[in-house]
């Protein structure tokens, strides 16, 4: 059969129609002729099948869900927990006409200061052109405390610093994660604000992830440790000698962008303490063939936080 494209109605009711609105925002749902133009292209056809039952075919209604949930895993202006909050503060950092990066301190005890404006450019501009595709998945840091106080059970020792949300090109930071003073159960020596934010864009950048492979290849392991219990959610390395923090032994992907910090900031430790897990990132630094990149930071004299009005949406009708 050949491929048929149309245009329906995603209905939550008989009466609503394809543009009706929803959440807080009132975001527009709007249906369009071109895949290649939308926001999201959703099928009518499951492509996916289980125990020779045929694929299924989804409703208005599936398809409807499917569009909001997809819709709210990328935008976090349409997280609750952002409604009606308010900025004290934006800063706005040009890349080279390449696009940009805006902070918004949602905090009002905590300032964003000019001395983190210039730690944040020129980390920005240094991870850009060791690792160029890294910063294209960053829009946005929110300083903001309401973040869990610790990630892996244990708020004294491995307290919250940030947080990245690849799928909403996102970054949070804590007050803490702006602090100057030395990074957490660390041999490096970087200010807290520097390292954070280079760790929260290697998980931005998915380098945790891409680098999996070769940091298994090379024989590292983290082991599950009943002893731990139930509050610490952490694991056990194989080789904790080669690790640059203690924060670095709780998770594989975290070791990959502990790593980094220390490959980018202080690549002498890293190479000292693994000249292994050293040469993996060489093999996919970018810094010789890339030209000098630059960074300009500006506080805005009004803050503006950003608004989704109206995703554009595309249906595959084609059922095979």
């Amino acid at each position: 059969m050949s491929t048929i494209y149309a245009i329906i109605k995603l209905m939550v009711s008989h009466e609503a129609d394809s543009g009706q609105p929803f959440g807080p925002n009132q975001v527009q749902l709007i249906p369009i002729t071109q895949p290649e133009e939308a926001d999201f292209v959703l099928s009518r056809q499951s492509l996916m099948s289980f125990s020779g039952q045929p694929p299924k075919i989804f409703s208005d209604e599936d398809l409807r869900g499917q569009l909001e949930r997809n819709i709210k895993s990328v935008y976090w202006v349409l997280d609750p927990k952002y409604q009606n909050r308010e900025a004290s503060q934006q800063w706005r950092f040009e890349i080279d006409g390449e696009g940009s990066v805006d902070v918004f301190n949602l905090t009002t005890e905590t300032e964003f200061t000019q001395e983190h404006a210039d730690i944040f450019t020129a980390t920005l501009a240094k991870f850009k052109r060791h690792f160029p595709f890294a910063t294209d998945q960053l829009e946005t840091v929110l300083v903001d405390d309401t973040l869990p106080p610790s990630f892996y059970g244990d708020p004294r020792n491995f307290p919250t610093h940030g947080y990245a949300v690849s799928s909403q090109r996102l970054m949070q930071l804590t007050p803490l994660g702006l602090g100057f003073h030395p990074y957490r159960r660390s041999q490096m020596d970087i200010p807290t604000f520097q390292a954070t934010f280079c760790h929260e864009l290697a998980h931005i950048a998915g380098l945790d992830s891409k680098l999996s492979g070769e940091w298994f290849s090379a024989g590292y392991r983290w082991y599950s440790s009943p002893t731990k219990g139930i509050e610490i959610v952490a694991d056990i390395p194989n080789k904790p000698e080669e690790c640059v923090s203690d924060y670095a032994q709780l998770k594989g992907q975290e070791d990959i962008c502990e790593s980094v910090v220390a490959y980018l900031l202080q690549p002498e430790l890293l190479r000292a303490k693994s000249p292994r897990k050293y040469n993996i990132l060489g093999s996919i630094d970018q810094y010789d063939k890339t030209e000098p990149v630059s960074v300009v930071g500006q506080e805005q004299p009004s803050v503006k936080m950003p608004t989704l009005e109206a995703v554009r949406f595309f249906i595959d009708e084609s059922i095979r």
